[in-house]
């Protein structure tokens, strides 16, 4: 069977999806040490060219599926609060909800496992605050505008709370109950907004 032509200006979207699609489930059930180009490659039906051409080699198409994995998690965050007028309640819902998506490998694999071993903190920090962080961001600005949390500063917030929610995700992996323990991080991340945001 002949190997599908490269990519050109007419097939290029295409291309980079069937190519997303296969590593995204590649990374998932090999981690990134274990995952393989050759088999990304075979089954997508592609020249080996084709990827080269669009992520360079492994690592590029790693961070292209990352990239893709945290817009689509900040974009489900975002649809499941945005009916929430309530600043704390949003993000409590947003904090469960974050929970809630390490259930899925993606998620809990590709961002928060294998991520932090492929892609140094700098620039994994660059890629979270386009989508994810910039969410979170909103969330504690508009907390914030209601005279809440205002002595706190914003970023040192938007850091503290995303590392407890990313090492609470991470921890799932272990656990044998992980409805009882998303139950029990949920509990208590809305004890601690309701003491941080209570007003005094």
């Amino acid at each position: 069977m002949a190997k599908k032509t490269g990519a050109n200006k007419e097939n290029f979207e295409q291309t980079s999806k069937i190519f997303l699609d296969i590593a995204r489930k590649e990374f998932i059930e090999y981690g990134y040490g274990n995952a393989s180009t050759e088999r990304i490659v075979e089954q997508s039906g592609m020249a080996r060219g084709s990827l080269y051409y669009h992520y360079g080699n492994k690592e590029g198409i790693f961070r292209a599926v990352y990239m893709k994995v945290i817009k689509e998690f900040a974009n489900r965050i975002h649809a499941h609060i945005e009916d929430e007028e309530d600043a704390v309640m949003a993000l409590k819902k947003g904090c469960r909800f974050f929970f809630e998506q390490c259930k899925r490998p993606d998620v809990r694999i590709i961002l928060l496992t294998e991520g932090l071993a492929v892609i140094p903190y700098l620039e994994r920090m660059k890629i979270l605050e386009q989508d994810l962080m910039a969410l979170l961001r909103r969330l504690i600005l508009n907390i914030q505008s209601q005279g809440k949390i205002k002595d706190y500063d914003t970023h040192v917030l938007i850091v503290f709370v995303y590392g407890m929610l990313a090492e609470s995700g991470r921890s799932l992996e272990f656990v044998t109950d992980v409805g009882a323990f998303i139950d029990m991080y949920s509990e208590n991340m809305d004890r601690l907004l309701d003491k941080l945001t209570e007003n005094k």
